[in-house]
């Protein structure tokens, strides 16, 4: 083989050399172009995984050892009376788990903006969002370009689309020789004899974890597309049927009454989720 092209006379696949080459053209540009970014996405996913313990190695007030909290009413309804929410508005709230001993609370602000912050359970601080080191979500956000809104999400799948592109003509490329390649290593050879033995053997046994990577990523990426195509293609458009047919979420249909229903404490409802899905 010489310039990634079969020698003549000798055919690795029963197709023809141009097929070959422009599986091996395209193997070569999807992985050059897409693992610089891909490099980025994984590296920063890497980091993202250790977001809580970040967050608390840049700011100790955040650092507890228990994650017992004796009533999150207490602890929210200040933060609710200082900065009242905005009726009908969004509301999110993370109560303490595993590593990550403290609340967090951010909802729409009666007044226009978001509001809220991370409650401290020992103390009951809020530190508020401003002003804190975002080291922790911003490697997040780059594992899936979140910096660039909602294409860039758009623009991370259709990485994950192009790895696996690169995966699967990487294998056919490799397939017939694959098993004396994955034996071969020379790294007294040139150093490009040795870097293509490493990429060769070290692919083929990472297929199984890269393609699950691929695949995964580029679903969750593009699940706003899907989910349309599927509503579009098999219901119509329904989107409410589609939730309810693939995730069991259905919302019976009802008319305003014009009257605000009382709220449940916020103790009952972390409550009955628990023992909805109790922790592991």
């Amino acid at each position: 083989m010489t310039n990634g092209t079969p020698a003549r006379g000798r055919r690795r696949f029963d197709v023809s050399p141009r097929v070959y080459r422009l599986m091996w053209d395209g193997h070569s540009v999807a992985g050059v172009f897409a693992g610089l970014a891909l490099f980025v996405m994984f590296f920063c996913g890497t980091l993202a995984l250790y977001r809580g313990e970040l967050e608390q190695w840049a700011d100790p007030r955040l650092r507890s050892r228990s994650t017992a909290v004796a009533s999150i009413d207490g602890l929210v309804q200040p933060v609710l009376e200082a900065e009242p929410p905005a009726p009908g508005g969004d509301m999110l709230l993370v109560w303490p788990f595993g590593n990550r001993a403290w609340l967090y609370l951010q909802y729409e602000a009666a007044g226009g903006g978001a509001a809220g912050g991370r409650i401290v359970p020992e103390s009951g601080a809020v530190l508020p969002f401003e002003g804190r080191s975002r080291l922790g979500d911003i490697l997040n956000e780059v594992h899936f370009f979140a910096q660039l809104g909602r294409g860039g999400e758009t623009v991370a799948g259709v990485l994950g689309v192009v790895m696996f592109f690169a995966l699967v003509t990487g294998l056919v490329i490799h397939l017939r020789k694959l098993p004396g390649d994955l034996h071969a290593f020379r790294p007294r050879q040139k150093l490009r004899v040795s870097l293509a033995d490493a990429h060769t053997a070290l692919g083929t046994l990472g297929i199984p974890f890269a393609a699950a990577f691929s695949v995964t990523g580029a679903y969750l990426s593009l699940l706003a597309f899907v989910y349309g195509a599927l509503a579009v293609g098999a219901l119509g458009g329904d989107r409410q049927g589609l939730n309810a047919l693939l995730l069991g979420m259905e919302r019976p249909p009802y008319e305003a009454s014009g009257v605000a229903s009382p709220t449940l404490p916020f103790d009952t409802l972390v409550s009955r989720v628990e023992s909805a899905m109790p922790r592991a």
